[in-house]
């Protein structure tokens, strides 16, 4: 079994384990949300927030799409945050816009997260 396959397992347990509610540093409430795999919440002015799974051995990160889309007369950036474990691969689909975007993670060599990627099919 490569260490791919174990982190992957890895990861689905510690997603089945998550709590259902968190709260964050502002102590916002945040729920869950078991088909986008994040907590979101809505602070009183109506801003959205959200998070990643909080405790995992598997790396994730948050990237920003880049796609461009319309807002009234004019094109721009998507903006949208969305996490990203260590097993994705060039593109993923957009949470917001819908829309596949490139995605190239650019680790230090100096992280553990640098020393899971090298390894993952060994």
């Amino acid at each position: 079994m490569t260490l791919r396959e174990i982190l992957k397992k890895q990861l689905e347990r510690d997603y089945q384990r998550v709590p259902k509610k968190i709260w964050n540093q502002n102590n916002l409430e945040m729920i869950w949300n078991k088909e986008e795999k994040l907590y979101i919440g809505k602070d009183a002015k109506g801003n959205e927030w959200i998070s990643s799974i909080q405790h995992t051995t598997v790396p994730i990160f948050s990237v920003t799409c880049t796609n461009k889309i319309r807002k009234g007369n004019a094109e721009v950036d998507c903006g949208a945050i969305n996490f990203v474990d260590i097993f994705e691969k060039d593109v993923i689909l957009c949470r917001k816009c819908k829309k596949d975007f490139p995605v190239k993670l650019v680790i230090p060599k100096s992280s553990a997260a640098y020393k899971i990627l090298v390894n993952l099919d060994k």
